[in-house]
């Protein structure tokens, strides 16, 4: 069930806070989990309806200087089947056709350890993120229609890091 929550109960009182809570549908684990996206307030941001793909993601579209903006957070738990990653592109395709190819960012832990990430210029999506987690690998994920867009580490987390 996709919710806006009150900023005010999490410290963002000038965001506008939407998220997904982790549960049964989308994981097997009992604690933790879910997405949170907060946006200014000043932006107008709105919820984009999506077939949820029994996954954790949310996306939510912004208007910055007249401009359509669309901002994802999406998280795959590990071992998921391949029809869970079919379907969370799915969902990204449409909404990039229904948008007219929008200016876009899409965070996500995708876990997929085993996969050798590139950095080529695809087009349309970049990808770059060089965030090793503990085991050496790129858990997640950023993908954008602007090839300027870099991952780096949190300087004050607000949680701390996967291991």
């Amino acid at each position: 069930m996709y919710v806006e929550l009150d900023p005010n109960l999490i410290c963002f009182s000038s965001f506008s806070v939407f998220g997904l809570d982790r549960n049964s549908a989308t994981s097997n684990f009992s604690r933790g989990g879910g997405v949170l996206m907060a946006i200014r307030s000043n932006l107008s941001p709105f919820l984009i309806n999506i077939n949820s793909c029994n996954i954790e993601q949310i996306i939510v579209a912004a208007k910055i200087f007249s401009k359509l903006f669309i901002f994802g957070s999406v998280y795959l738990p590990p071992s998921i089947p391949l029809q869970s990653y079919e379907c969370h592109v799915s969902s990204v395709d449409e909404i990039m056709s229904i948008h007219s190819l929008p200016s876009f960012i899409l965070l996500g832990d995708y876990n997929l350890p085993n996969i050798v990430w590139s950095s080529e210029n695809l087009g349309l999506v970049a990808w770059t993120n060089y965030i090793h987690n503990f085991f050496g690998t790129l858990l997640d994920f950023v993908f954008s229609s602007f090839n300027e867009v870099t991952a780096s580490s949190a300087t004050s987390p607000i949680v701390s890091a996967d291991v």
